[in-house]
């Protein structure tokens, strides 16, 4: 008889932040998002609209020497409003991060993998993992679960694409 409360997944957030970023700062693209902070999560009920405000300030302060040279750094916060039918003007901080900024994506670091650890394949199947997680199609990335050890899971994901993700 319990139904689960349908939220809003952090990714979530940070495409909201990172959408803000471009809209600031265009022709840069989103390098980074530092410093999360998910203070609560956003519900959804399905006959109430629910209203979040989303507020961004572009920093002043450089990174530090030797980081991304030219880039910019964006504050955005979220706050949860509550109910569209009774909205709370102040809101409660639902969450912030710190966009990065730059003029073109960093190359890619040096891999630092290292085998795993008591290797063997993935116990639950691919379908079994993502029925038990809340992710949409937009979000299933992973393509193969390769490996299993003790330090994590070796996995090959793909870029999936960004449209349908934002009105």
């Amino acid at each position: 008889a319990h139904h689960g409360l349908p939220v809003m997944p952090m990714t979530f957030n940070l495409e909201m932040m990172a959408e803000i970023g471009t809209l600031l700062i265009p022709g840069f693209v989103v390098a980074a998002i530092r410093d999360v902070q998910l203070q609560r999560w956003l519900d959804f009920e399905a006959d109430d609209v629910g209203l979040i405000q989303v507020s961004a300030t572009v920093l002043d302060e450089p990174l530090p020497a030797g980081e991304l040279r030219g880039a910019k750094l964006i504050r955005v916060e979220v706050r949860d409003l509550g109910s569209a039918h009774d909205p709370d003007a102040q809101g409660a901080a639902a969450s912030a991060g710190t966009v990065v900024m730059a003029p073109n994506y960093p190359a890619p670091p040096k891999s630092k993998s290292k085998p795993l650890t008591d290797a063997h394949p993935s116990r639950p199947t691919l379908e079994q993992v993502y029925k038990s997680l809340f992710h949409g199609p937009l979000f299933q990335g992973v393509v193969s679960l390769d490996t299993c050890g003790d330090e994590g899971v070796d996995a090959t994901i793909r870029v999936l694409p960004r449209e349908g993700l934002l009105r």
